[in-house]
């Protein structure tokens, strides 16, 4: 009786670990996704002050920004 616990404990970790590495995936790949955005908005902040708001520069960011991978993973087909 008392070995047919420690049995079961081999089956909850590998349950257990597997759903720890599925829920940390779609953490990452949320923050990855939420962060992108973010850092692209900072960048265009930063330059634009700190080049007197250079057009050509904010235009060349917002084309960066527009055609990172990111753009395309916010997007879904419908």
């Amino acid at each position: 009786m008392a070995a047919a616990p420690s049995r079961n404990l081999p089956t909850l970790h590998l349950i257990t670990s597997s759903f720890l590495k599925e829920k940390w995936f779609q953490l990452t790949f949320c923050c990855q996704v939420l962060a992108c955005p973010i850092i692209l908005y900072f960048i265009l902040i930063h330059s634009s002050y700190s080049l007197n708001k250079n057009k050509d520069t904010i235009h060349l960011l917002l084309s960066i920004s527009a055609s990172s991978p990111c753009a395309h993973q916010r997007t879904s087909p419908t």
